[in-house]
């Protein structure tokens, strides 16, 4: 695998376990604010599995943007989403290649999703836009840097998820020359 990007079969083997380390206190504090409008940046995101996430546990939000710095991830989120979606009587439309919407026949209104292909710490200058910042299944490879700049800019108001996805047992298998 190359050092700066994740490949789509690694992503998705791990969807399913993202999923089920995810705490139900972000699903929880939502249903208790009971806000009009959500606005959700996820940073790091991949293929799309914190979104699929959100709608499989009823996270309402009004518009959700998508960075990541690898454009093939980006683009497998429309298809995986597109299927995700047929469990939730919901369909996706493609209104150009970074904006979609999410229409379900239960809801009020359209969701918003953007995508943004660029650098995370690009899309730190732009953090205070959003009710939520999900960094979701990806601080254990963050720097220190990164981490203390987010929360450098960050206003005191808004919501920080984060999760880890660790299954309790620790392994070693052979070195690569990405160990260094």
């Amino acid at each position: 695998m190359d050092k700066n990007k994740f490949t789509l079969t690694w992503i998705s083997s791990r969807e399913i376990f993202d999923s089920k380390s995810r705490s139900c206190l972000l699903i929880n504090l939502c249903k208790k604010k009971k806000k009009k409008s959500n606005k959700i940046i996820d940073l790091g995101s991949g293929s799309g599995s914190f979104l699929r996430w959100c709608y499989a546990s009823e996270i309402f939000f009004d518009e959700m943007l998508l960075v990541d710095y690898d454009r093939k991830l980006l683009s497998k989120f429309y298809p995986l989403t597109k299927k995700h979606l047929l469990n939730y009587d919901s369909t996706i439309i493609k209104n150009s290649a970074l904006r979609y919407s999410i229409c379900g026949t239960n809801e009020i209104k359209d969701r918003l999703i953007k995508m943004k292909n660029i650098d995370l710490t690009d899309a730190l200058k732009n953090i205070n836009n959003f009710d939520i910042i999900s960094l979701s299944a990806m601080l254990d490879i963050l720097s220190k840097k990164f981490i203390k700049k987010l929360f450098d800019q960050i206003s005191s108001d808004k919501v920080i998820y984060l999760s880890l996805c660790f299954d309790g047992k620790i392994s070693w298998k052979r070195a690569t020359i990405y160990d260094k």
